[in-house]
């Protein structure tokens, strides 16, 4: 398992994983997507946490989210306003899973 360390820049989360370290495995190119892959991309992230809170730090989800954050700037307003929607998803979801956990 490996441990959640929030850095203090995005790039942090570039870590090498040496110590342990949560971080990103695989950074994809997003600029390189076509609209119907991102849709296509987001939907199953969207899926994914909808199943499991914790999915939305497995690599599988959470790189492409990382990859889209980080050249957010680039992104559509459709796209950035499903991003956000899917990270308050997984955000929340954890949230209430932890509060689940701690009673």
């Amino acid at each position: 398992m490996h441990e959640f360390v929030i850095p203090l820049h995005p790039e942090g989360l570039l870590h090498d994983g040496e110590d342990n370290r949560f971080c990103v495995e695989e950074e994809l190119d997003v600029e390189i997507l076509n609209d119907k892959e991102i849709t296509n991309l987001l939907d199953n992230i969207h899926e994914n946490l909808n199943g499991r809170a914790s999915s939305i730090v497995k690599n599988g989800n959470f790189d492409p989210l990382f990859s889209f954050m980080n050249k957010l700037n680039r992104q559509t307003e459709t796209v950035k306003t499903y991003i956000l929607s899917i990270l308050d998803l997984g955000l929340s979801k954890m949230v209430n899973t932890t509060n689940k956990l701690i009673r």
